[in-house]
């Protein structure tokens, strides 16, 4: 409403979208959760103060010129309502920088969760209609890291009686840090498996079953002379399966959440 008026006037909605990522960013609570990106009413993206590249992956360099700072409002038109909000999920973990494993230590894998919704000056749900909140990817937990391959190696020396020890004194005396400073804990791994199944044709229980036998291979990263070598062996064994990959599927598609309504058509 201006000044010395009653009746509202309408508002380039990026300047709005803008006034909430500014305060998302300032929040102490927020700041290091959330990386806002604003889309104005002709679709050009705006990003916060200082950011260099983008939020989505591919790190495109972002210059000062796309920061919202530097937003132009001469390019509403003064009636588009068709502006918008990205939340990113800027996960700064507050932890030292390696697992002791003492009993009280850990690491995370649970990916950042974001749950948008408009609320009032209470924090209480508004009932405002206007606005639409989608699901554009959601969070997953990552796999490969160093941090679950030098678990997975301190389990398998256990079964070895190679025991690792909590205690980081009694770990330097039994030499148990050589399994730490085996693992790169900050690199991402790749995992082979070879599945070898031996049938039972004679069984006490008198039941048909199989001995089967799992190897795995852990190799910083896509090792690629190990997959040309099991693909070659495997074609010369024509009872094999062959090397099958499983890596994550990009499953990131805008699904609209249940909960929030279809937006209403801009009166004329």
């Amino acid at each position: 409403c201006p000044t010395g008026a009653v009746a509202p006037v309408n508002v380039d909605p990026a300047t709005v979208y803008i006034t909430w990522a500014s305060a998302l960013i300032q929040n102490n609570y927020l700041k290091d959760l959330v990386a806002p990106v604003v889309y104005d009413t002709t679709g050009v993206a705006w990003y916060a103060p200082g950011t260099t590249v983008t939020y989505d992956g591919t790190n495109t360099p972002v210059t000062s010129a796309q920061w919202w700072t530097n937003y132009d409002t001469s390019v509403w038109d003064g009636t588009s309502c068709e502006a918008g909000m990205r939340l990113f999920g800027a996960y700064i973990e507050t932890k030292f920088g390696n697992c002791s494993f003492q009993i009280t230590d850990f690491f995370e894998k649970e990916p950042v969760r974001l749950y948008a919704s408009l609320v009032d000056y209470n924090g209480d749900p508004c009932v405002f209609e206007g606005l639409c909140v989608y699901n554009d990817c959601l969070g997953v937990q990552g796999m490969g890291f160093g941090e679950q391959v030098v678990r997975d190696l301190i389990k398998a020396e256990s079964y070895l009686q190679n025991f690792f020890s909590t205690d980081i004194r009694i770990r330097e005396i039994t030499q148990g840090n050589q399994i730490l400073d085996a693992i790169d804990r900050d690199a991402l791994y790749t995992r082979y498996f070879i599945l070898h199944s031996v049938p039972r044709f004679n069984n006490p229980t008198g039941t048909f079953d199989n001995d089967r036998y799992l190897l795995e291979i852990i190799t910083q990263g896509v090792n690629g002379d190990l997959e040309d070598f099991l693909a070659a062996w495997s074609t010369n064994c024509p009872a094999c399966a062959g090397l099958e990959t499983y890596e994550l599927v990009n499953g990131c598609e805008i699904v609209p959440d249940e909960a929030a309504p279809v937006p209403p058509a801009p009166a004329p």
